[in-house]
C-alpha cells in the first residue's frame, strides 16, 4: 500500500471544488512507483482519507520520488 512506505512523498495538489487535494508518491515492491490523489478530512487524531485516483507514476514523478528518497 502507498502509505506503508516510510519514505512516501506527500505533495499538495490544486484545490478542486473547495477541497485540498494531495499527491502521495510511493514505491511498492521495490520496483513500482505509484501515485494516489486523495483528500484528507476530519480531526488530526481521526483523519479520514478518500482516494480519488491511483496510478503508476510518470517518469517525472518517479524521479522526484527517487531524488527525495536518496538525498
Amino acid at each position: 500500500m502507498i502509505w506503508d512506505d516510510p519514505q512516501y512523498l506527500l505533495i499538495p495538489d490544486a484545490a478542486h471544488d473547495g477541497e485540498q487535494r494531495w499527491l502521495a508518491i510511493s514505491a511498492v515492491g521495490f520496483v513500482t512507483v505509484l501515485v494516489a490523489v486523495h483528500v484528507i478530512f476530519g480531526a488530526e487524531d481521526e483523519e479520514t482519507v478518500r482516494v480519488i485516483s491511483a496510478r503508476k507514476a510518470t517518469s517525472h514523478e518517479r524521479r522526484r520520488y527517487e531524488q527525495s528518497t536518496f538525498d
